[in-house]
């Protein structure tokens, strides 16, 4: 339990706005033609469905060098035609749900974030 404590830490303080968003590791995904990707999960090797949200912004990150959060937000805003204020909260759980499940990485500077590495230091 004290594990699970301290990647929910980890996951807390993340700073979402000084981190670059990039595939962890490359993933082949089918698009299905309501949005849906179909893929296999990193983490456990079994088919994974993101739904046409979650899709988008996986999608957006695959076809970039990385983007920044706000980058994905603004691409968020503009497809549903909302407030960024109002997506924040939801992105930033995406993106969480994206980390956790081994398909992005967070990248500051010098320092790397991925599932693997977020193991290892509460180790």
């Amino acid at each position: 339990m004290e594990k699970i404590e301290k990647i929910k830490a980890k996951i807390e303080d993340l700073d979402f706005d000084r981190v670059k968003i990039q595939v962890y590791k490359a993933n082949p995904y089918r698009k299905e033609k309501d949005g849906r990707i179909i893929t296999f999960s990193p983490l456990t090797g079994r088919i994974c469905v993101m739904n046409p949200t979650l899709a988008f912004i996986y999608e957006r990150v695959v076809n970039s060098n990385g983007m920044s959060f706000s980058e994905i937000l603004e691409k968020l805003s503009e497809r549903y035609n909302v407030s960024s204020n109002i997506l924040k909260q939801d992105l930033r759980g995406a993106l969480i749900w994206l980390l956790l499940n081994g398909f992005v990485e967070l990248r500051d500077h010098a320092k790397v974030l991925n599932l693997q590495n977020l193991l290892g230091e509460v180790n």
